[in-house]
């Protein structure tokens, strides 16, 4: 276990490396770290934080028109939510957030299938990578989901349907059409 825990965290290094390379500098989509300022400030909407907050690197972007006038983000919570210590910590760039969420799906990859060729494949011969490293709104949402349905996937190969259904749970929170994923689990 101990041997395993450590392969686990080199992967995560050596991907967090590798991601941070090849990242984005800036995303024009970055809702997430928005919504995560505009709930530390004591609301949800958006609209009034590109210029109240005056760090963050576009306009309103993808949104929904909602009560008093204020625009609301289309995209699922969990995002927002788990970008809360690091915009409070003032890290405000998603890609930054959202390397460090592929490289944990990548390490969460290799626990589950124990081949260090699936799970290259899975990093860096897929979508799954490019998307990590852009940090752009809808690929984080994939990302961050990408890390819930390994958790959960692994609670199924551990026995525990508890945690099968929080992970799958948490992974519709990132994506609304992984609820279609329930029956399979």
């Amino acid at each position: 276990m101990k041997n395993e825990n450590q392969i686990t965290a080199l992967i995560f290094a050596v991907t967090t490396l590798l991601y941070g390379a090849l990242r984005a500098p800036l995303t024009w989509h970055d809702e997430h770290a928005r919504v995560a300022w505009a709930i530390l400030h004591g609301h949800t909407y958006i609209d009034d934080i590109v210029m109240k907050a005056g760090r963050f690197h576009t306009t309103l972007g993808e949104h929904a028109g909602g009560l008093g006038g204020h625009g609301y983000s289309i995209h699922p919570p969990l995002s927002a939510f788990l970008s809360l210590p690091f915009v409070a910590a003032g890290i405000t760039n998603e890609v930054t957030i959202s390397v460090l969420f592929g490289a944990l799906a990548v390490a969460l990859m290799w626990r589950l299938t124990h081949s260090l060729w699936l799970t290259a494949l899975f990093g860096f011969g897929t979508p799954f990578g490019y998307e990590a490293s852009l940090g752009a709104s809808w690929g984080m949402c994939s990302t961050i989901s990408c890390v819930f349905t390994l958790l959960a996937l692994l609670s199924v190969k551990k026995g525990s349907a508890a945690r099968t259904g929080l992970a799958a749970g948490f992974a519709a929170l990132a994506r609304y059409d992984l609820v279609l994923t329930w029956p399979v689990y």
